[in-house]
C-alpha cells in the first residue's frame, strides 16, 4: 500500500468515525430517555448496535479504499461520494439487520430500524459527510496529475 492510499483510509476514519459515532451515540441516547426504554432496546437491539459500530468502522475502510480508486478513475467528486456512502450505508445496516434476525430467529417489526435507518441515513451522508470525505481523500490522497486531467 503506498502512502496516497493510506491516506484516504486514515482521512475516512479522522472524518467519519467522530461523525458517525457522534450520530449513532445521539440516536441511541434520543430513543432511550427513559430507562425502561433503555433496557428494551438493549435487549431486543444490542447485540444489532454493537455489530453496526464495529461494520461501520470496517466499512470507513473499505469505501476510502473504494472512493481512492474511483479518483484514479477519473469519476467526480459526487459520483464518489454517492458510492461513498452507499458502501458505508449499506454495510452497516445490512449487518444491524443481520444479525437482528439471527438474534431473535426470524424477521420481526424491529426490522424497521434498519430500513428506516438506511432511508434516512444514505441520502443525508451522500451531500454531507460523504461529500467532505470524498473531497478530503481528493485533495489529499490523490495524485495532483490525476486531479487536473
Amino acid at each position: 500500500m503506498n502512502n496516497k492510499f493510506k491516506a484516504s483510509i486514515y482521512t475516512s476514519y479522522i472524518f467519519g468515525a467522530p461523525a458517525g459515532l457522534v450520530a449513532i451515540l445521539t440516536t441511541f441516547l434520543f430513543v432511550t430517555k427513559d430507562s425502561n426504554t433503555s433496557i428494551f432496546v438493549l435487549k431486543t437491539m444490542g447485540y444489532s448496535v454493537i455489530s453496526l459500530i464495529v461494520a461501520f468502522l470496517i466499512s470507513l475502510r473499505i469505501g476510502a479504499k473504494v472512493a481512492y480508486n474511483l479518483f484514479l478513475q477519473r469519476k467526480s467528486l459526487f459520483y464518489v461520494s454517492i458510492c461513498y456512502s452507499a458502501i458505508v450505508n449499506l454495510t452497516m445496516w445490512l449487518s444491524f439487520m443481520i444479525v437482528q434476525i439471527i438474534h431473535d430467529s426470524g424477521l420481526t417489526v424491529f426490522l424497521r430500524v434498519p430500513v428506516i435507518g438506511f432511508i434516512f441515513c444514505f441520502p443525508f451522508s451522500i451531500v454531507t459527510i460523504g461529500l467532505l470525505i470524498s473531497y478530503k481523500i481528493k485533495k489529499n490522497a490523490v495524485p495532483f496529475d490525476i486531479i487536473n486531467q
